[in-house]
């Protein structure tokens, strides 16, 4: 660092202005003379101090060597980020080679030359002396994600700890940031051996009927793993441990006892941090919180939305919502809030940028269609959404049985989705980007297990239509939308329960005829997607027949006319990417969205830096006398 200083009353200013603190030498050169003799010096300190604790945790967009980059990190600076330059700058660790950081606006831009997971922590000024940490992941992937794991890891299997995992019972006496009660709580740990340790930690809400203790099976798999799992009794917010419903949230405002249970998740997760430091104490050194999850089943899950809310007071890296109560349900949760003049917060309809994983149980008796399934039209951030077929709320449990007559898989069949993906998520978000296939891409298309479709955030996405705007005649890129053959609207698939009229959710819903092939037509302008590696959508159904009627094709058209077909399901061989329909089941299977990855290298004799537009081809085979209804959205580029 070197500068000019001026003295103005005996006091120095130094231009530029000092970005780190740090021990330096001042040289002053009376009237800017260069002789040595008029020179001294004096070493000098300039200390800084951190505010807002560790600082929220930034999941920044990924991208591919090469690819230009672009992202900011000046959305989860505190309001009160000091305008003067340099208001942003390095705190530890480097950017990846190619990236540099604006220190004036936040924004990262460049091209990356290496990959690699990279994290590091950047600082945002509040004062002069005042800098807040800003923790920061950024993964960057080799141009040919040669990088990511294919196929992934069985994370379902138990780790390789299993069988050295330690259950501690503790309690947390706090005051609760949501109401300003002081209460005190139970908690169970499972905690991997000390090889492992300090591990990351997932800190958990039980549902409303199933006990803290209920989730062991959870625990001992992620301890397996090395991932320490945190279960919170809470019989506060909504269910006591007698199972008396608490008489202030249970029975008078249920949606405040749900936003309760997240300050529980918090204080939980502030004792961890305490005692893990503090030399002599049981937890010492067992969790590390600087990789913080929280997660949670039923009203638990919806305890985890609202601290997926307050992502920025409690620095968490990412959130589970196992068959979630979504808060938005409530009239009372819309913003700007509730009416009653509650404590409660409100629920904006946009989630945080933070990392998040959504399991819908497809057969829940309680969480049911749509309840959980709203979660994912509304993520900014990376976001992995799993449909476990045959599954209920229940057996996300050791043990509760409420809706088990309805289920058509096992617990064990369900737990194995259930801890494959929890342990991948907490992975990934832990620096290992080569679970990017199973978490946001089709490691698991055709599945008849799962529905499973990811938003991965990258930079090179190509957003050609979300369906959210007024104009149903023009894509976002401005470009016209057209269909033969069939009719369609822009309208939400899930029925209208609630609160949920009120996120405005919009979908394509294509209306088909039962003997003529419906062609959906986007126009891309010559849109140049040489450096994209895939065209991705998510797609479903509203009928009681299965895929196996419908065969889809995608269709790209070239500049000069040039086109090519990749059959994504073939209704007449039952082979693509979608999952096979149970003709023999009575029940309506395989409604929920499914995720469609097709690589661009197989669209075969076209030139994929002028392309004029992208086609979805709809074809039945005649033989069902049924209204058929195809629903699909997020169309992109990746």
């Amino acid at each position: 660092t070197s500068g000019l200083t001026s003295f103005v009353g005996g006091i120095a200013t130094v231009e530029p202005r000092v970005a780190e603190g740090g021990t330096f030498t001042l040289v002053v050169r009376p009237g800017l003379q260069p002789a040595a003799v008029d020179e001294f010096s004096e070493t000098i300190t300039i200390d800084f101090e951190t505010v807002d604790g560790r600082g929220p945790f930034l999941g920044l967009k990924s991208v591919r060597v090469g690819t230009e980059y672009a992202d900011s990190v000046a959305f989860a600076a505190l309001p009160g980020t000091v305008a003067t330059a340099p208001v942003f700058g390095v705190l530890d660790g480097a950017l990846p080679d190619g990236i540099v950081l604006d220190a004036t606006t936040g924004a990262l831009s460049g091209a990356p030359t290496v990959p690699g997971d990279y994290g590091f922590t950047l600082w945002a000024r509040q004062s002069d002396t005042e800098l807040q940490p800003l923790r920061c992941s950024l993964a960057v992937f080799a141009a040919d994600e040669s990088d990511v794991a294919t196929p992934p890891p069985d994370l379902s299997v138990p780790g390789p700890f299993a069988g050295q995992v330690t259950v501690v019972d503790e309690a947390a006496a706090f005051v609760s940031s949501f109401d300003g009660v002081a209460y005190s709580t139970a908690y169970r740990a499972w905690v991997p051996p000390e090889v492992a340790r300090p591990a990351p930690v997932l800190v958990w809400h039980h549902g409303r009927t199933v006990g803290f203790e209920e989730y062991g099976a959870l625990g001992q798999h992620l301890a397996s793993w090395g991932i320490a799992f945190v279960s919170v009794e809470d019989d506060v917010s909504f269910r006591a441990s007698s199972g008396v419903p608490d008489p202030n949230y249970d029975q008078v405002v249920i949606e405040a006892g749900i936003e309760s249970g997240a300050a529980f998740l918090e204080a939980v997760a502030d004792d961890l941090d305490a005692r893990t430091q503090n030399v002599g104490d049981p937890l010492e050194g067992m969790f590390d919180l600087d990789k913080l999850f929280f997660g949670g089943h039923e009203r638990g899950g919806g305890s985890a939305q609202a601290a997926h809310t307050r992502w920025r007071e409690n620095k968490a890296r990412g959130y589970v919502y196992a068959s979630a109560l979504d808060l938005r349900f409530s009239t009372f949760t819309i913003p700007p809030g509730d009416p009653r003049g509650t404590a409660m917060y409100p629920i904006e309809t946009d989630l945080p940028r933070s990392p998040s994983l959504v399991f819908s149980a497809e057969l829940d008796f309680d969480m049911f269609f749509p309840v959980p399934d709203q979660f994912a039209d509304r993520r900014t951030g990376p976001t992995s959404f799993v449909t476990i077929y045959g599954g209920v709320g229940s057996y996300m449990t050791d043990a509760a049985a409420y809706d088990a007559p309805n289920a058509l898989i096992t617990r064990a069949a369900q737990h194995a989705h259930l801890f494959r993906y929890t342990t991948a998520f907490i992975q990934r978000w832990c620096g290992d980007r080569s679970l990017d296939g199973l978490l946001y891409g089709d490691a698991d298309a055709g599945s008849e297990q799962v529905g499973a479709f990811g938003w991965r955030n990258m930079v090179e996405r190509i957003l050609v239509d979300d369906f959210q705007d007024d104009d149903p005649s023009t894509n976002l890129l401005g470009l016209p939308n057209t269909l033969s053959a069939a009719s369609r609207n822009e309208e939400s698939v899930y029925p209208m329960l609630g609160g949920f009229p009120s996120l405005g959710i919009r979908h394509n819903v294509v209306f088909l005829s039962g003997t003529d092939a419906a062609d959906y037509m986007t126009e891309l302008g010559g849109l140049d997607v040489s450096a994209r590696r895939k065209l991705a959508f998510r797609i479903g159904q509203t009928t009681d027949f299965g895929f196996d009627w419908v065969t889809v094709t995608a269709r790209l058209v070239d500049g000069v006319g040039g086109s090519a077909d990749v059959i994504v399901w073939d209704a007449m061989t039952q082979v693509g990417i979608l999952p096979d329909y149970d003709v023999a089941s009575s029940l309506n299977t395989y409604e929920r969205f499914v995720g469609v990855e097709v690589a661009l290298d197989a669209f075969v004799g076209i030139d994929l830096t002028d392309v004029a537009r992208l086609e979805l081809v709809f074809e039945t085979d005649g033989t069902f006398d049924v209204a058929r209804r195809v629903y699909f959205d997020d169309l992109r580029f990746e």
